[in-house]
């Protein structure tokens, strides 16, 4: 092939509609009918750039991820994650939402943070946050860890990965996550259903409300329904 193009997911250009993310779509479509090969990573997104494109797509299960260590399971649910880039779209307002309720309710539950910050991708809200004072000023809530270049020491530490991206193509974080015995609660959107489907984690509608009922349903979760869910998740 001369010229091959993976889809890691198709972001922000379809997940939200206006008039410039209709001009870049078209653009977008011009430039992919050139290319030789399309790849995707998840079977839905496959199956809209093939209409979309009217030309043979191909489909790879993931990019994959290096070997992660798994960490011995308790019945411990105590402290969640949200890592990845800290942006709008990846869900750190819902997430800081949620830390902010949570911490009212059980100050030894602990709300960590860990990313770049303010990483903004061509396609994706230029919004007027300016994350690095929204972490700082919500301390009491949440620990920002800074921009890890490693998870493979911090992801044993953790209990419970909480995602709430609007769109994502087959994300490494979910499947860093699964692999290193975490539970996941995950916004409701093509490659989160793909990479959890069979696993018992959760999936949750894109709001805050929802997002609250998935921890409060964790919390619940017994020692053996835990355990299973996260031999699932492994296997997966």
């Amino acid at each position: 092939f001369r010229s091959i193009f993976l889809i890691a997911g198709k972001g922000s250009f379809f997940y939200q509609s206006n008039n410039f993310n209709s001009l870049i779509r078209q653009i977008f479509k011009l430039i992919l009918n050139k290319i030789d090969k399309i790849i995707c990573i998840n079977p839905d997104d496959k199956s809209f750039f093939s209409k979309y494109l009217k030309k043979k797509v191909s489909l790879i299960p993931t990019e994959g991820i290096s070997k992660f260590k798994t960490k011995k399971r308790g019945n411990i649910k105590k402290n969640f994650i949200f890592f990845g880039r800290i942006i709008k779209e990846k869900g750190i307002l819902e997430y800081i939402e949620i830390a902010k309720h949570f911490k009212k309710k059980n100050n030894n539950l602990n709300f960590f943070v860990a990313g770049p910050i303010n990483k903004i991708d061509i396609g994706q809200t230029k919004s007027i946050h300016n994350f690095s004072n929204i972490l700082s000023s919500n301390k009491q809530n949440i620990k920002y860890l800074g921009d890890l270049k490693d998870y493979k020491k911090i992801l044993p530490k953790m209990d419970c990965f909480i995602s709430p991206s609007y769109t994502e193509g087959a994300g490494t974080s979910v499947m860093e996550s699964l692999v290193s015995g975490l539970f996941v609660i995950a916004y409701k959107n093509n490659g989160h259903k793909y990479l959890l489907k069979d696993t018992k984690n959760l999936l949750v509608n894109q709001n805050v409300p929802s997002l609250i009922n998935g921890v409060d349903a964790f919390l619940k979760l017994d020692k053996k329904k835990l355990l299973k869910i996260t031999i699932a998740s492994k296997n997966k």
